[in-house]
């Protein structure tokens, strides 16, 4: 009988023993569930009193009215500091992007500057004097009908016209702009390899007088500059324009599209300095007149105050690299100083030569890229 209680006890026991341990793990339990939702919420909590404990940098004490005293710690994650945006890395001074003579621009060094975010934008019509546009890629044609603008850092896939004053092309406006700078442009066409098309082929990429291009990427058009006064194109790249061969109202009677990269039907006080204008035809279809073309028409303007300067001119399918006054007006102060011819595939630059030449045009230190002198 003894024995049956002594067992009966031990059971009891250890069943009081078991039921307390359940409860202890149980309120830990909760304890644990209590300070995880706390933490998720405000960072870690613990509902104790503080006393005089020195506290770390991520405790603070809180207001709590279950606690002893009414206060409590509160721990937080420590402070994270946030990594600075780097700033971004300014453009490259422009005015000395481009090589000095006697090497010549490339795409490297002309158009928009490595780096530069662009901003998209529809054909624009630019009309307040002294604008500024930049860092924008513009998807259409631009038309300036406004004094002193600039484009600067852009790419223009469309053409530029300045004002109705343009000789070849015009857009709405009643006056023609003067004081045009456009610096770091891209001006880009259509035009690819397989391209024959009247319209493309017969449109110059800018048009227009009173303006400055400097370092300027002009490429895909059928013709690259429209000049007839006050312009100066310089450290720029004309290259890959398009021919078209074939009638058409826009072409001549004798359907080939006559082109040229630097041109126009007169020009009075141009400069054009330090290009590289590699007026090749993109296409394979043929019309170059020349890579740069000045000549001197009555009807049009003189070949008058011209500096033809340190630019690199190769035309291989042009009837000569270079018409300079040619025409039944004479041309008064025209110059060509220190430019440099390539010999193309005929090796003499174009099919009749690197020159056409008016009278009274002031030749010194032009040659071949192989140094043979041009007189």
């Amino acid at each position: 009988m003894s024995r049956r209680v002594t067992l009966n006890k031990n059971i009891f026991e250890s069943s009081l023993t078991n039921k307390i341990i359940a409860v202890c793990i149980a309120v830990a339990v909760a304890a644990a569930g209590y300070v995880l939702f706390v933490a998720g919420a405000a960072g870690f909590f613990a509902a104790v009193e503080p006393d005089a404990a020195t506290l770390t940098t991520n405790a603070k004490l809180v207001s709590d009215a279950n606690a002893s005293g009414g206060q409590a710690i509160q721990f937080t994650a420590p402070a994270v500091t946030p990594t600075p945006t780097p700033t971004p890395t300014p453009p490259p001074a422009t005015g000395s992007r481009c090589p000095a003579f006697p090497s010549f621009p490339d795409a490297s060094c002309t158009g928009v500057i490595a780096g530069t975010t662009l901003a998209t934008t529809s054909s624009l019509t630019i009309s307040t004097p002294g604008a500024v546009v930049e860092a924008k890629r513009i998807v259409g044609s631009v038309c300036i009908t406004a004094n002193n603008v600039t484009i600067r850092n852009s790419k223009v896939e469309g053409e530029i016209l300045l004002g109705t004053g343009g000789p070849y092309g015009g857009c709405p406006s009643a006056s023609i702009p003067t004081g045009i700078l456009f610096e770091d442009v891209e001006v880009m066409g259509p035009g690819t390899a397989s391209t024959h098309d009247d319209v493309v082929s017969s449109t110059f990429a800018v048009s227009g007088n009173d303006y400055t291009c400097r370092r300027c990427n002009v490429h895909r058009w059928g013709l690259g500059f429209a000049v007839k006064q006050n312009t100066i194109i310089e450290d720029s790249y004309i290259h890959d324009m398009v021919g078209f061969v074939g009638c058409s109202p826009r072409i001549g009677s004798d359907c080939i599209a006559h082109r040229s990269c630097i041109g126009g039907n007169g020009a009075v006080n141009v400069t054009y300095r330090h290009n590289r204008v590699n007026c090749n035809d993109l296409n394979g279809e043929p019309g170059l007149s020349g890579a740069i073309v000045i000549y001197s028409q009555s009807g049009h303007s003189p070949a008058q105050n011209v500096l033809v300067e340190k630019n690199y001119i190769a035309a291989d399918t042009a009837s000569y690299c270079m018409y300079a006054g040619v025409g039944d007006v004479t041309p008064t102060n025209v110059r060509l100083i220190d430019n440099r011819f390539s010999r193309g595939t005929n090796n003499k630059c174009a099919g009749n030569g690197p020159l056409a030449l008016g009278s009274g045009i002031v030749l010194s230190g032009n040659a071949y890229t192989d140094g043979v002198a041009i007189n």
